[in-house]
């Protein structure tokens, strides 16, 4: 780091202002009297200067936090014959048509609307505004109703991942 060079344009520089420091690829944001400091006491510690870069890669004081993306599901389509009794949902339906830009899981489910009826949880009916969590996912039960004809049906929800955020 002793080949430290000063350009032209650092002349112009007030102390309030920020100077970019690179070290090994790694940029870390400085003030400009502090780099004067480091310059005048013998250069860059790169131990701490590193350390600096790792803990705040990418992230300035004044740079607003990113957004956490919300999750999405994918619609969950059943193909079921008419009268067909106990049909239990699995996890594995949920999760593999759950997905999130951070990663975060899959934490439950919220029952916000659609035709609820022939569904129930733990043997009573669903309602709009009711959790379940993931690890109970697996007692959600379909009843199909008792017609001659085809019909659809559907159920609304919203997801909601470990770190709470949820789908719109």
């Amino acid at each position: 780091m002793a080949n430290i060079t000063v350009a032209p344009i650092a002349e112009e520089l007030t102390m309030e202002d920020y100077v970019l420091v690179v070290v090994d690829g790694c940029v870390h944001r400085i003030s400009y009297e502090d780099f004067i400091k480091n310059i005048t006491l013998g250069g860059f510690d790169l131990c701490a200067a590193v350390q600096n870069c790792i803990e705040g890669i990418g992230v300035f004081p004044d740079s607003p936090e990113p957004e956490d993306e919300p999750p999405h599901m994918d619609d969950i389509l059943l193909f079921l014959p008419n009268r067909t009794e106990d049909y239990f949902f699995s996890e594995e339906q949920f999760e593999e048509s759950y997905t999130d830009p951070e990663g975060d899981e899959l934490s439950k489910i919220r029952i916000v609307g659609g035709e609820l009826e022939g569904f129930s949880f733990e043997g009573l009916p669903l309602y709009v505004g009711q959790e379940i969590d993931k690890a109970d996912l697996s007692k959600i039960e379909y009843d199909a109703q008792d017609t001659d004809e085809a019909y659809q049906q559907y159920l609304l929800i919203k997801v909601i991942a470990e770190n709470g955020g949820e789908s719109n």
